[in-house]
């Protein structure tokens, strides 16, 4: 994947979709070749993680307490050049876990010939990218609550 990441960056900038989670090179190298500042961190703490306005605004309906230790283990955390992502959510030790960007986003921006970084900081939730759920099963917690609304 690190050998693609080119690719992968402009089929985000064109409105792909992109999901990715683990930890640890093998994982978040496409990640890093895009952005050299950002730094990925093994170890996390599920336990009082919280979801950002980003976050929210992001995926509606879905709460903190779907994020944190009910959810499962996290295992990795960012800081850094963020590019054009954000922290869509924190873990229990206010580090970025889980971050994203909305439908189009550049991850490799501000860098010479690449457009500016989104400025607003609010993800599009037709279609995100997502980076850093490593294990949390977020998507099932999703489908459960979308089941849920529509069997109501």
């Amino acid at each position: 994947m690190t050998a693609n990441a080119a690719a992968i960056n402009s089929f985000g900038g064109s409105g792909g979709g992109i999901m990715s989670h683990g930890f640890g090179v093998s994982a978040y190298g496409w990640l890093s070749a895009l952005l050299p500042g950002l730094v990925e961190t093994n170890g996390c703490s599920s336990n009082g993680a919280t979801l950002t306005a980003a976050g929210n605004a992001a995926f509606p309906g879905l709460t903190n307490a779907d994020i944190d230790n009910n959810a499962g283990p996290c295992h990795s955390t960012f800081s850094g050049n963020f590019g054009g992502l954000t922290t869509l959510a924190f873990d229990g030790q206010g580090r970025g876990f889980i971050i994203g960007g909305g439908a189009g986003t550049l991850i490799q921006c501000r860098l010479t010939g690449q457009p500016p970084c989104p400025t607003n900081g609010v993800p599009e939730p037709s279609s995100l990218l997502l980076v850093g759920i490593a294990g949390l099963g977020l998507a099932a917690q999703l489908r459960r609550r979308q089941s849920k609304a529509r069997q109501a």
